[in-house]
């Protein structure tokens, strides 16, 4: 069995006010974004998935073998390679979890 660590994604859109101002090609990718998402909670690799109530930004928890993999799989999103969201990620541990 491969060990697993957990590594968060902050998400971020061009502008404060993305949600009123997307195009109909940016709202295309994002729906490419949510369906990568659903993807990766399938094959087990997404933990957690949410975004603020404005859209400031959003937050990814992914389960991965290693920094590098889950790098991969944030600039493999949709939305990042398009250039619509801006990514950080960071290694990351779950404390508490209902």
């Amino acid at each position: 069995m491969i060990e697993t660590q957990e590594f968060v994604i902050m998400l971020k859109p061009p502008c404060p006010n993305f949600n009123e101002t997307s195009t109909e090609e940016e709202q295309r990718v994002i729906d490419e974004h949510f369906s990568y998402l659903k993807d990766l909670l399938r094959n087990g690799i997404l933990k957690l998935a949410g975004r603020c109530d404005d859209a400031t930004f959003g937050l990814v928890i992914l389960e991965t073998e290693s920094l590098e993999t889950a790098t991969q799989i944030m600039e493999n999103d949709p939305a990042i390679k398009a250039g619509i969201f801006t990514g950080q990620i960071w290694r990351y541990h779950t404390a508490l979890e209902r």
